[in-house]
């Protein structure tokens, strides 16, 4: 069962007899009345496996589902932020019924982004994620039901373009936004129409080639690139053209390539091992 991200919390809440709420996973109801989703910031669905005895208390729990995350595949798209004192916390929660905790934890993100998944750096701190599981799993009540999951896995950048170096790809481009993995580009008022838009999206991908896939924002919408409803702030924000990197290639800026450049591991495309992460799931005995 592929789901996606945004229908993870409202199928808690159904389980916890929210009416309001839809269980679109058929989770079913709570066992106890105390669920706690604890999600992991970059961890992809192809870590699961991959790095299981790394994380040998994470891989014991049972896959429950597939999930598909928005575009473009972000921390900021995929939800906000929260959490300290975790354990301590979560417990104290945890105590009442129902109940409801999410935790939230970054380690393995920012490991990645600076050493690279698969990294000395990135192991170590998927290890100390499992150890900090497995006490959570020790304090927490029984009856507790736990979610695990993610917000966008990584990969690691093996070819770096910085956009207008040696290339034609700054040419007619006013503004650069977007990050690395997924670029907005804009035009200057003055010179943006629809042809113009065809014109750079056409250049890029000449190009680019296999190495990314370049849309108008026109085609973007039409492919539901941003979802079925695109609101009327979206698509003021959203660039004339955008650049979707494939492969473990990045689109640097020229202006902070040298940063953007230092960074090993990436996300924000649409590739599934950045767009899709695990729904793993136990009930404490």
């Amino acid at each position: 069962m592929n789901v996606h991200l945004s229908q993870i919390t409202p199928s808690i809440f159904s389980s916890l007899g929210l009416s309001t709420s839809e269980d679109h996973l058929a989770m079913g109801p709570s066992p106890s009345g105390r669920e706690l989703l604890f999600l992991i910031d970059g961890f992809g669905a192809d870590v699961i496996e991959k790095y299981a005895d790394v994380m040998p208390t994470i891989s014991r729990l049972t896959k429950f589902s597939t999930i598909q995350t928005s575009f473009p595949s972000t921390t900021a798209t995929s939800l906000a932020n929260v959490a300290a004192d975790l354990i301590a916390e979560t417990k104290a929660a945890l105590q009442k019924t129902p109940s409801f905790v999410y935790l939230y934890v970054n380690d393995l993100d920012v490991a990645g982004h600076s050493d690279g998944v698969g990294s000395e750096k990135w192991l170590a701190a998927l290890g100390m994620i499992d150890q900090m599981f497995s006490s959570l799993m020790k304090e927490m009540p029984q009856g507790t039901r736990i979610w695990l999951t993610s917000d966008h896995g990584m990969v690691n950048a093996s070819e770096k373009i910085i956009i207008g170096d040696d290339n034609p790809l700054l040419e007619g481009v006013a503004v650069i936004g977007g990050e690395p993995r997924a670029r907005h580009l804009y035009l200057s008022p003055e010179n943006d129409s629809l042809s113009a838009r065809s014109e750079l999206a056409s250049r890029w991908q000449e190009y680019l080639g296999e190495r990314a896939t370049v849309l108008t924002r026109e085609s973007a919408i039409a492919s539901e690139l941003f979802g079925r409803d695109v609101s009327a702030d979206a698509l003021d924000r959203m660039g004339e053209v955008i650049a979707i990197a494939q492969s473990e290639v990045v689109l640097l800026d020229p202006e902070r390539a040298e940063k953007e450049g230092a960074m090993v591991g990436h996300h924000g495309g649409d590739s599934e091992i950045e767009s899709e992460v695990g729904l793993l799931t136990t009930t404490l005995s």
